[in-house]
């Protein structure tokens, strides 16, 4: 090992020599789950978009092990960030540092943003199967990876996705405390009105939260801070710029860089609304399998979604028109350059407030999809867990007129479900559709303190 990244694992590793070692004190709801697991052998792997927390929950976990006894010698962290060039020797080189000053007993390496190295599941997969007592956490920026190696590390690997900052850690960030466990939405025994007045006197600070939270409310750093051109720039060069011009080139030998840029700013116009592959390639004047690819390799990179129709069949979903969706509305924020009183606007918010929605729930259950019929009625969510099935229509307003009522009405008729919600922006009251079923209408805010 050369001296450069000995004297790189020296400065990245202050707890093996003595230093002082504090890493940031709060910790995203993810961390719980995380920690659960440092007891098991398989390899822990967290991912998700940049800037989520991924390092800063590494080494909170770094943290965890050396207050419950772990010696600071058995354990070293190295991050592959910007270690251009490096080779997958370097990881063996890594581990052979880690077991050279390790005293007796398990073994914690800890690699960061994995996924810049080759080949890097077959290392570790032939140090796991040679029965060394190592722990493995791995992290990327990926979702490529994931996909990679769960072929190989079959039963040897835990995955975890950090998703974008919560609604909940927001507010707990800026010093109102909003933590709790999320709420069983399926359960028949969830009672929204107990829920409501449980949670009454965070009303107003919550309420009030909303459009800082769409603004700017992503990702850790950003959360105090009210500078709106220091939130755009920050933004745009650490998360955006990054994944365009670096992460995705480097994944997937992508040339067309402004081309991924130019479907974002498309997605960032138009989130949460219809789209379909032909009439984009034709807008960028590009081959539809070209266009198909490129919105994958922002999916996987974790800038946007694809939200199918509402159909137990999968080659259906596929045939039929898709939702694009933001990962949240602030990519837009530094993109469009809105500023935080245009994000405040019901008419813009509207559509930026389903995409949070559905990413909210698209994190927490497999089957997220929306409806859409042949008289184009339409319901914004449809969540199915085995059996289930709960729509949830998104209305950022406080006049509910019947005709919004319209695509939860056509869902119940067609599907023969009889409950559903809505999410408004102040409202919460339970309304009977009359021979069809029942709508709670619940607050944005609410909504986003429970799940």
């Amino acid at each position: 090992m050369d001296d450069i990244i000995l004297r790189l694992i020296q400065d990245l590793n202050p707890w093996r020599s003595g230093k002082p070692f504090a890493p940031k004190p709060f910790k995203r709801e993810i961390f719980a789950r995380l920690a659960k697991h440092l007891k098991y052998k398989q390899i822990l792997a967290i991912y998700g978009l940049r800037q989520v927390g991924k390092s800063t929950l590494m080494k909170q976990l770094i943290e965890q092990l050396l207050n419950q006894g772990v010696k600071p010698q058995n354990i070293l962290y190295f991050n592959f960030e910007d270690r251009k060039g490096a080779n997958n020797e370097l990881i063996d080189e890594i581990i052979k540092e880690a077991e050279r000053d390790a005293s007796k007993g398990r073994i914690y390496i800890l690699l960061d943003e994995i996924q810049k190295i080759d080949y890097w599941q077959d290392i570790l997969k032939r140090h796991y199967d040679v029965e060394k007592d190592i722990k493995f956490i791995i992290s990327g920026s990926s979702s490529i990876q994931i996909k990679k190696y769960k072929e190989s590390l079959a039963g040897r690997i835990l995955d975890f996705h950090v998703p974008v900052f919560g609604f909940r850690e927001f507010l707990s960030l800026r010093g109102t405390d909003a933590m709790a466990e999320p709420l069983e939405l399926l359960s028949p025994k969830l009672d929204w009105e107990k829920e409501y007045r449980s949670r009454l006197a965070l009303r107003q600070k919550a309420g009030g939260a909303i459009a800082d939270y769409l603004y700017a409310g992503a990702f850790p750093e950003l959360a105090g801070n009210e500078d709106e051109e220091f939130i755009k720039g920050y933004i745009k060069s650490s998360i955006i710029d990054k994944i365009i011009y670096t992460d995705i080139p480097e994944t997937f030998n992508v040339k067309n860089r402004e081309l991924l840029m130019a479907i974002l700013e498309y997605a960032s116009k138009e989130t949460a609304q219809l789209f379909e592959m032909n009439s984009l390639a034709k807008a960028l004047n590009v081959h539809r399998v070209t266009i198909s690819e490129y919105v994958n390799y922002l999916e996987l990179s974790f800038l946007l979604d694809i939200q199918s129709n509402f159909t137990k069949s999968t080659i259906k979903q596929m045939r039929t028109l898709k939702k694009i969706h933001l990962a949240h509305p602030c990519i837009a924020t530094a993109i469009r350059r809105h500023t935080k009183s245009e994000m405040a606007l019901d008419e813009l918010c509207g559509k930026y407030v389903e995409s949070v929605v559905y990413q909210v729930l698209n994190d927490r259950f497999e089957h997220v999809n929306f409806y859409r019929n042949a008289k184009n009625e339409e319901v914004d969510v449809v969540i199915r867990q085995n059996e289930t099935i709960l729509p949830i229509e998104v209305k950022f307003q406080n006049r509910i007129g019947p005709g919004d009522y319209t695509g939860l009405r056509a869902f119940f008729e067609e599907k023969k479900i009889h409950s559903g919600m809505m999410i408004t922006k102040d409202r919460f009251e339970l309304v009977e559709l009359k021979g069809v079923g029942k709508v709670q209408l619940i607050p944005l805010w609410l909504f986003l303190l429970c799940v």
